[in-house]
């Protein structure tokens, strides 16, 4: 005999926490009802012949405009911008709510699939503003191909703690900060705070083991102290691994963050050629299939474990109950 209050019991403890899991939504970028892109004639919607199967929906919009962006409005608690890597990609400058958070690349030697450049999670569940622009020379081209969205029902707003080791702390004067590190799939993803901003989760994500290059960094910082935070923010399992911390210093630069771009810092290894390097947050699935980030996943691989856990104690009651 079935047991309706048992069952009923069980469904609703399952149905809670599916609902509280977080849930990704991908834009495609043209989504014009959503992207606003500045000064239309500066940007161009048509897809890459012979690579549409790398892009999400296989479109891709793309500008050569030094300074020309998109904006995107959006109400949840992460988001992630995701673009093909190559080596004609250009730097990119990310502000969220009005706050500068860096320049970034989705610089790779060879063409790639598309990937996340760039992303931040653990926001308010509010509404939230980002801005992404092309801040390079005009002979660089920079291409969106998707917005990913995350909602956690279960976010307050303020970067939890808990099972973070120890972060590295770094004091240092100057007028720009480079993180730089070793590229392989055992890479941790690693929390960015500087100055007490919270700046973002970031990756050195890659299928095989890749020379260090810098993995984070940001420039025309006002000339003067300043401390980031860097941290392991993954599994136990993953490893997490510095290289080297560049300073960029300019004995003439008294002022604020001048508005006209960030210029690239001088002496970083020549080995590396990528002067900003963007995370390599790979995307599971098949390309442009539009899943979601490992940073994302991770943290819907969660709710997977968690169901796991809950059905191996509410099986037995299931039987027992006569339920199956």
């Amino acid at each position: 005999m079935v047991n309706i209050h048992a069952l009923a019991g069980i469904t609703l403890l399952l149905s809670t926490l599916i609902s509280a899991a977080p849930r990704n939504t991908t834009y495609d970028d043209q989504d014009f009802a959503r992207i606003t892109y500045t000064n239309a004639n500066d940007w161009q919607h048509q897809p890459l012949a012979g690579y549409e199967a790398n892009f999400y929906n296989g479109s891709r919009s793309y500008t050569y405009v030094p300074g020309a962006s998109a904006t995107f409005n959006f109400i949840g608690t992460g988001i992630y911008l995701q673009g093909p890597f190559a080596n004609d990609q250009a730097k990119r400058r990310v502000v969220l709510n009005g706050e500068e958070l860096g320049v970034f690349t989705a610089y790779a030697d060879n063409r790639e699939p598309c990937a996340v450049f760039w992303g931040m999670w653990n926001l308010k569940n509010a509404n939230h503003t980002v801005v992404v622009s092309h801040n390079d020379t005009a002979n660089k081209i920079f291409a969106m191909d998707a917005w990913v969205v995350e909602v956690d029902p279960g976010t307050t707003g303020s970067p939890a703690s808990a099972g973070t080791p120890k972060p590295t702390d770094q004091p240092f004067a100057g007028i720009g900060i480079y993180l730089q590190g070793p590229y392989a799939d055992d890479q941790a993803n690693r929390r960015v705070v500087l100055d007490g901003v919270e700046i973002g989760i970031f990756s050195t994500y890659s299928v095989n083991w890749r020379a260090s290059a810098v993995f984070w960094g940001t420039g025309n910082l006002q000339n003067g102290d300043h401390t980031v935070v860097v941290s392991h923010n993954d599994t136990t399992t993953k490893i997490f691994v510095m290289d080297a911390w560049i300073v960029e210093t300019d004995p003439e630069a008294t002022s604020p963050p001048a508005s006209t771009g960030t210029s690239a810092p001088t002496g970083l290894p020549p080995s590396t050629g990528v002067p900003v390097s963007a995370p390599s947050l790979q995307i599971e699935g098949s390309a442009g299939a539009g899943t979601r980030s490992n940073v994302a996943s991770s943290r819907i691989e969660g709710l997977s474990m968690l169901t796991m856990t809950v059905l191996a104690y509410t099986l037995p009651l299931l039987l027992n109950y006569g339920v199956l």
